[in-house]
């Protein structure tokens, strides 16, 4: 559903209002050329307070960015948008922006007179528009993000749909998605295309790394990848599809311990990989683990040859049986062990259980100092 200008306007006030403190006055204030718009804030003592108000169709992190350049820090307005998604969100808070949106999110910081507003609407566009991608989730966007942490950039789109085996069709609305999200940059010149003077066609290709030809379109839609900001995108991936929806899982106990367990697993027959806080542990280390969580080919299978007893509390293991090989892809042998590549890791431990978040703010910034060591 399309909304004018002026109805986000009145939105904006209407929502302010309900949420003022008993004896708060809110008013507008539009000049007279018209291209000015405040929003006029009167305490219970008579002091006033006024606030620049920017109505938007649509504000995403991309657009946060181009806001950042338009306004100067410390004279930031309040963006009034028909929705506003936790993203963009944190970003315009971070950036120094009040907000609103319809579905009842706002953030308001006022310092003359003193006032401030905070609340949480929709985490889900409401209007449920049409869009390329909507999300990070299923095996294929896991796909194309695993291949554009792993490798470095700049990518094509087709040599990237190649790298992450999905169709390139895919892959390029994808790409719009996280071009929009500010996590990717992307290619924004064109072909040119010149005549030499014998009056034969002269211009320049680019290639990728390996000798495929990559289409670079304008605005950055159709064109290739020139910069990941991969610890954005694992945030995002983490968020979109947590460990949960990786598969069938279940936890176990070895009563033997966990080194029985690990030893079982260094002869075992088939594939596995080991991922979270132990997968991290070799890398970035907080505390010894006490939970080992291994993506499995079957889960009744491998739990009955690594001699796992099903077990609620107490257990020691966590069995997933995958529903995408993208977890079994570029794994590292560490001590005769199958671990997870340290990407895959990072993202698993965002949504892990007891101090999964923490390693993997570890994590990160150990890839963040080592991104030689793990991208290709």
């Amino acid at each position: 559903m399309q909304y004018s200008d002026n109805d986000l306007g009145r939105s904006s006030l209407e929502e302010l209002r309900k949420r003022l403190p008993p004896g708060w006055k809110l008013e507008e204030e539009t000049s007279k050329s018209g291209k000015q718009d405040f929003l006029c804030f009167t305490s219970p003592d008579g002091r006033q307070g006024k606030v620049k108000r920017l109505t938007r169709q649509n504000v995403d992190p991309r657009s946060v960015l181009e806001l950042i350049g338009r306004f100067p820090s410390g004279n930031r307005p309040l963006v009034a948008s028909r929705y506003l998604s936790k993203n963009t969100r944190e970003k315009l808070r971070a950036a120094g922006f009040s907000y609103t949106d319809l579905t009842g999110s706002i953030y308001l910081v006022l310092e003359n007179p003193g006032i401030f507003m905070e609340s949480t609407g929709a985490d889900k566009d409401p209007s449920r528009e049409k869009r390329p991608a909507r999300s990070l989730k299923g095996p294929k966007a896991g796909c194309v993000v695993r291949s554009l942490c792993d490798f470095r950039e700049p990518v094509g789109v087709r040599e990237l749909a190649l790298r992450a085996g999905v169709d390139p069709g895919y892959v390029s609305r994808l790409l719009v998605l996280l071009y929009q999200e500010a996590i990717i940059e992307r290619q924004t010149a064109t072909s040119s295309v010149s005549r030499s003077k014998s009056g034969s066609r002269t211009g320049s290709v680019s290639r990728s790394r390996s000798g495929s030809r990559s289409s670079i379109g304008p605005g950055g839609r159709k064109g290739g990848v020139t910069k990941v900001f991969w610890d954005r995108l694992i945030r995002r991936w983490a968020e979109d599809a947590p460990l949960s929806t990786r598969g069938p899982s279940a936890t176990y106990i070895d009563p033997r311990g966990l080194p029985e367990l690990l030893a079982r697993l260094a002869s075992k027959a088939g594939n596995y990989a080991i991922t979270s806080s132990f997968a991290a542990a070799k890398i970035a280390p907080i505390a010894p683990p006490r939970l080992i969580t291994i993506y499995v080919e079957d889960l009744a299978r491998d739990a009955e040859d690594l001699g796992l007893r099903p077990a609620e509390a107490g257990a020691n293991a966590l069995l997933i049986e995958s529903s995408s090989d993208v977890v079994f892809l570029r794994t590292q042998r560490i001590q005769g062990l199958k671990f997870v590549a340290v990407s895959q890791a990072a993202a698993d431990l965002f949504t892990s259980p007891g101090r999964g978040p923490a390693e993997a703010e570890e994590l990160l910034r150990w890839m963040a100092a080592h991104e030689g060591d793990w991208r290709e």
